[in-house]
């Protein structure tokens, strides 16, 4: 499928940096996407000064520091190898996270109105252009969600038994990607779960995909896996300690 690159407006910097868009859905580009629908962000803002007004366009995807060398490669490599442009990385040490951020009037209107990505992502949906993809391009989105939003962990009740498993806001996000997990054929459990937030000492409706058993687990390592090396060296040896994964 080509995308419509005419609703694409590039700046006079883009121009300059040679960056470039993609004229049709790759299994890189759908990991990338997926990335982006778990832990980024796609947005613009108005400058508030009033002698010197403009607008900014701004993708930024967010991670853990002990996950930096996955955020500084791979997402990196995948923003080299489809668009031709360079991420800025940002630490902060205090909250024990980090922020990729590339400005872009380009990058975002290709995000924001070929692939409609919302700047809200309260009810956002997988993307039309995933949904109508074939298995490979299916699965690496899924990778590049799972890679940044999921854990994998063990649970104790009433045996224990491994777990991968991830919350979204967006209950349509949830049960669209249950569905491509069903097409590749992994079965998913889907809850609706209240969560309490330290910070903020409020509770919140989360939407929760479980994958839930060894089994199900080897489906998930065979099929879709994890480029998050953090994630893949803890998920081969929870496989490696067999059923129970302890």
């Amino acid at each position: 499928m080509k995308f419509d690159l005419t609703k694409v407006q590039y700046s006079n910097n883009d121009k300059k940096r040679k960056i470039t868009i993609p004229e049709s859905l790759s299994s890189e580009l759908a990991e990338l996407i997926g990335i982006i629908m778990g832990d980024g962000h796609v947005g613009r803002y108005i400058s508030n000064k009033k002698e010197n007004r403009f607008i900014h366009y701004v993708i930024e995807i967010y991670g853990h520091s002990d996950e930096e060398r996955y955020y500084t490669g791979r997402v990196c490599d995948l923003f080299k190898e489809i668009f031709n442009i360079d991420l800025t990385i940002y630490h902060y040490k205090r909250q024990k996270c980090l922020r990729v951020r590339v400005g872009s009037k380009a990058i975002y209107s290709f995000f924001a109105n070929i692939i409609k990505v919302p700047q809200q992502k309260k009810n956002v949906s997988v993307p039309s252009c995933i949904k109508k993809s074939n298995l490979l391009c299916k699965a690496a989105f899924l990778r590049g969600l799972t890679d940044t939003d999921f854990c994998c962990t063990i649970k104790h009740k009433p045996n224990p038994y491994p777990v991968i498993q991830g919350g979204f806001s967006s209950y349509s996000l949830v049960k669209d990607c249950s569905l491509i997990f069903d097409e590749l054929g992994i079965k998913v459990n889907v809850q609706k779960e209240k969560v309490y937030h330290k910070r903020t000492k409020k509770y919140y409706q989360s939407n929760r995909l479980y994958i839930n058993g060894h089994k199900r687990i080897i489906k998930f390592s065979d099929v879709i896996g994890f480029n998050n090396l953090k994630k893949a060296v803890k998920l081969e040896k929870i496989i490696k300690n067999g059923p129970g994964g302890i």
